[in-house]
């Protein structure tokens, strides 16, 4: 069942917060205050959220692919399991979001705020994330093959495992990332 945008809105405003398994396939959204909402296994393709509001949301195993989240607030959300394949997270701010287990190939994630956040296992081949706050950030075993780090904050970070073949690693100072990235033998430069 597609479910509009103003009747997800106007169901907010009424106390509903369980909108799981619901189809917003290119839905527009965008500004829209959502704050601890159950979107789990639902269908935002393509949709329209930049400077959505979607603080402590649900959004387990939901599909993102090419949706357009610029500057949107996704803080301690839930994501694990979630395909965002091309999604626009330009400026989003994804602190503490879980993000373990979740497809980011090819997502935009410059001058996104990515602290203290899990992505283990993680496919994020020919990600974008230049200039990116990544402090504190849990990347091992991450697949980071072809991705843009350039000017990214890697302080703190825990990358052991994780694959940089073909990467843009400019302008770090490596002596700030956690020492078992320079001892794993799996980790690829």
């Amino acid at each position: 069942m597609v479910i509009q945008s103003i009747e997800v809105l106007s169901r907010y405003l009424n106390g509903e917060r369980n909108f799981q398994g619901s189809n917003l396939r290119s839905a527009n959204l965008i500004g829209a205050y959502l704050d601890r909402v159950n979107l789990s296994h639902s269908n935002l393709r393509d949709a329209s959220l930049a400077r959505a509001f979607f603080e402590r949301c649900f959004l387990y195993e939901s599909n993102l692919n090419g949706a357009f989240l610029y500057g949107a607030n996704l803080k301690f959300a839930k994501l694990q399991g979630s395909v965002l394949m091309g999604t626009d997270l330009i400026k989003t701010n994804l602190q503490g979001a879980q993000l373990a287990k979740t497809d980011l190939r090819e997502a935009k994630l410059s001058g996104a705020i990515l602290t203290w956040v899990t992505l283990f296992r993680v496919q994020m081949s020919g990600v974008n994330l230049y200039g990116s706050n990544l402090s504190g950030i849990n990347l091992r075993s991450a697949n980071l093959e072809g991705a843009n780090l350039n000017w990214a904050n890697l302080s703190g970070a825990r990358l052991s495992g994780s694959r940089f073949a073909w990467s843009e690693l400019a302008w770090h100072d490596f002596k700030r990332c956690v020492d078992e990235w320079v001892r794993s033998s799996r980790c690829e430069l």
